[in-house]
């Protein structure tokens, strides 16, 4: 179990190569190569060849290699489920895959493996329970992840009346969990000119949902078209992204922002939505350079009254039902 547990963090220590790299480098390269099935492949074949002579881990290479696949290829599946994608096919192809329906870290999913490990410390070695353990674990695991992907398309079912969905042409509506569940969801519907955000709780079922409308302001990509930060950044986000424009004195700063991490603390938002209210959001202008803002306040708005808004958002009051206005 613990020489598991150190094989799982071995791909996210690619986190350190930030130390080397500008902050948009640094974002793309984790879940990069040490993310890829080439990676798992290689990095299994050399423990299954250096673990066997250790005495106290004494099994057949056989055994380490298919022990350290696994482990690794779970890490990299898992990981494809949140929102930041993760680079399964480098250094062959650089997409990202993302399905969005579990947020890096939720408490539910965590629950069953949480109690397997507590069980297993607690039960004698012999009792025959033990045996059984590890399989309720990755069922407990396996059911919620069917589950989040039913509970997505409920959310995207919730958004069929909504004539926006029309106007969505080849481009994919964007739903992602919010922090720390999947019963409160971040949708973004793309239009011509921008996108309709905002959050569905799975319980609104009878109440129109309340999307705000934000420009993509994509067209001031060209004033940037020399900056290789704006690029690295668009080929991490794909096509769910944004450019907002704030003023201040006298001046406008423009800010690079990726819509798959939402925005903060978005499920009680209601004034005009400002760069400031994203969760990742990079500066472009040269000026404004040094004040990286990545993935800052994502658990910003969770003080006593936050709390209480956001549980009144994923169990809203039951109500008549009403049309979209």
């Amino acid at each position: 179990m613990f020489a598991g547990a150190l094989i799982q963090v071995v791909p996210d220590l690619d986190v350190l190569t930030a130390l080397w790299m500008t902050p948009a480098e640094a974002l793309v390269a984790h879940r990069g190569f040490s993310h890829s099935f080439l990676f798992a492949l290689l990095f299994a074949l050399f423990i299954s060849s250096w673990l066997p002579h250790s005495k106290s881990l004494d099994r057949s290479p056989g055994f380490w290699l298919g022990f350290s696949l696994v482990q690794l290829l779970l890490h990299d599946v898992l990981d494809a489920f949140n929102a930041y994608g993760t680079a399964w096919f480098l250094p062959f192809d650089d997409r990202r895959i993302s399905f969005h329906s579990l947020f890096v870290a939720d408490p539910v999913f965590t629950l069953g493996p949480a109690a397997g490990v507590v069980a297993l410390m607690v039960l004698r070695k012999e009792d025959a329970r033990t045996r059984i353990i590890p399989y309720l674990s990755m069922l407990w695991c396996v059911l919620f992840l069917m589950t989040t992907f039913f509970l997505k398309e409920r959310i995207l079912a919730s958004l069929q009346s909504r004539p926006e969905l029309q106007q969505t042409g080849d481009k994919q509506i964007l739903i992602t969990p919010m922090p720390f569940s999947s019963l409160l969801w971040f949708v973004a519907v793309p239009s011509d000119s921008g996108y309709y955000i905002g959050y569905r709780s799975v319980f609104e079922n009878r109440n129109p949902i309340s999307l705000q409308f934000i420009h993509d302001n994509k067209r001031y990509a060209g004033l940037f078209s020399e900056n290789n930060e704006l690029k690295i950044l668009k080929n991490f986000s794909g096509s769910d992204w944004l450019i907002t424009e704030d003023y201040k004195d006298g001046r406008s700063e423009y800010f690079f922002t990726d819509l798959r991490f939402g925005i903060r603390p978005g499920w009680n938002s209601t004034e005009p939505l400002g760069s400031e209210d994203f969760v990742l959001r990079y500066p472009l202008s040269q000026e404004f350079g040094g004040r990286t803002l990545l993935q800052s306040g994502r658990a910003s708005g969770l003080d006593k009254d936050g709390i209480m808004e956001l549980f009144k958002k994923i169990f809203p009051p039951v109500g008549p039902a009403q049309s979209p206005k």
